[in-house]
């Protein structure tokens, strides 16, 4: 798929011409990157005095507590359906923000301590963020120079002030320009191997979005997502004039193969959580019966019963 990137900058009108030119656009490109590492370095950096004044608001008081908890029973082997910490017990793997199926969090406050894995975790998405904004707005035509600035104004911008304090929208955020360029190299794409394979890169940032916040965060973060597949589809497809059937056939394609892997690839989170609301809206005399909501929605068979 690297190949695929390399086509896509060429394509684009931005590679020299020649092996020297695509020597140099390589190395032009990388140098890019890695000086949005080192940007987000120095300024991540000087925001950690000691630890805890990373993170403040809903990250302290919800998000360490509930990820610490995560890491926990990832440690130990269990699948966190329960939560006996709060409200005398809750449902864990059904609340949208528990951070169960978003891997970011997973990993890190499984094989860290809390104030470490915080740390990685912030430093992780704005990476994320502002690299592939920078190869998306590289894909679709821009230079160097413009590309960077756009990688490190998208970074640097909204999502920065929220970084350390709203991790559910980070978690949309970062994985947006993720999807958007699946979406374009698959649009691009002229056989199905490849197609697949930006799929794949689409529907797992999809998923991470679904899994980072059920809900708002991600129904806007579809919205985007699906704008862009229909402009790119029916508004300005890449090969120029295309009948209409086609635009519209592209449009299907691509757009419910990006859902269906992403959903496919969220489905051990978001299960649990359209669980709880299908078991919030039984009614009140079967909720009150034999231990309150807590046994009723463990009945669903979606997480096993705690006892």
């Amino acid at each position: 798929m690297t190949k695929s990137i390399s086509q896509a900058f060429t394509t684009s009108g931005i590679a020299g011409q020649g092996q020297c030119g695509s020597h140099n656009r390589k190395y032009n490109d990388f140098g890019a990157i890695l000086l949005i590492f080192c940007i987000t370095l120095v300024i991540f950096k000087r925001e950690i005095r000691p630890p805890e004044e990373l993170v403040r608001g809903d990250v302290v008081t919800f998000f360490v507590p509930m990820f610490s908890f995560l890491g926990e029973q990832l440690r130990a082997g269990n699948i966190p359906g329960w939560n006996p910490h709060q409200f005398a017990g809750a449902p864990f793997a059904g609340d949208p923000e528990s951070g169960w199926g978003y891997l970011p969090a997973m990993l890190l406050f499984t094989v860290f301590s809390p104030a470490v894995a915080i740390a990685g975790f912030v430093l992780f998405h704005l990476a994320l963020s502002g690299t592939a904004a920078y190869v998306l707005g590289r894909v679709l035509g821009l230079s160097v120079l413009g590309a960077l600035v756009a990688g490190v104004a998208y970074e640097f911008s909204w999502l920065y002030e929220r970084s350390t304090c709203c991790p559910a929208f980070i978690g949309v955020s970062s994985w947006l320009p993720v999807a958007l360029l699946g979406a374009e190299l698959a649009i691009r794409s002229r056989d199905w191997r490849g197609r697949i394979g930006w799929w794949a890169v689409g529907g797992l940032a999809v998923s991470q979005m679904l899994a980072a916040w059920t809900g708002q965060g991600s129904y806007y973060g579809l919205l985007a997502l699906g704008s862009y597949v229909a402009y790119r589809s029916l508004i300005a497809p890449p090969d120029g004039f295309q009948r209409l059937l086609s635009r519209v056939g592209s449009l299907l394609v691509h757009g419910s193969a990006l859902l269906a892997v992403g959903f496919a690839l969220a489905a051990t989170s978001i299960l649990p959580r359209f669980g709880i609301q299908r078991a919030l809206k039984r009614r009140g005399r079967r909720v009150s019966r034999n231990g309150g909501m807590g046994r009723e929605i463990w009945r669903l068979g979606v997480i096993s019963d705690p006892a």
